[in-house]
């Protein structure tokens, strides 16, 4: 994001705007304990006032007990906003982080991110998964987040 303060702007003018640009991002997360099988995964995270979503990491505790792999996709109102669903593989173990790319051809994209409304909602899906039974537990994602 550029820096907005005047070319001629003090130090003070330069600091203070760039507080007003660190304050308007944020974190949202998702967050599902325990197990989790191949489905649409609980809770969701609604959206309380407009923003766009600028990255996305994705987090996978314990790998399950089986060599497999769990997939997983992030959804907004329903629809994919990755490039490509992200894998984590059983033998690569567990506390495992993973970028998720943004899909700059779905039509909420607008150049710099996924924009998002007031009551839009925002959900992790799991299409395979590492073990049937269940081993695999703790999955979250962590959304680079800038209001306005």
């Amino acid at each position: 994001m550029a820096n907005l303060a005047p070319v001629h702007a003090s130090p003070s003018d330069a600091d203070n705007l760039d507080l007003i640009n660190k304050a308007r991002k944020e974190q949202l997360s998702i967050q599902v304990e325990g197990a989790f099988g191949v489905a649409v995964q609980e809770p969701r995270r609604y959206i309380r006032e407009p923003g766009r979503i600028m990255g996305v990491s994705l987090f996978r505790r314990t790998a399950g007990d089986t060599g497999a792999t769990t997939t997983v996709d992030v959804l907004k109102n329903g629809s994919s906003i990755l490039k490509a669903k992200v894998d984590f593989d059983q033998g690569d173990g567990g506390n495992l982080q993973a970028d998720g790319v943004l899909d700059t051809t779905h039509g909420d994209f607008d150049g710099d991110g996924i924009t998002v409304d007031a009551g839009d909602y925002l959900e992790i899906e799991t299409t395979a998964e590492e073990n049937a039974a269940g081993s695999a537990k703790g999955l979250s994602a962590e959304f680079d987040f800038l209001r306005g």
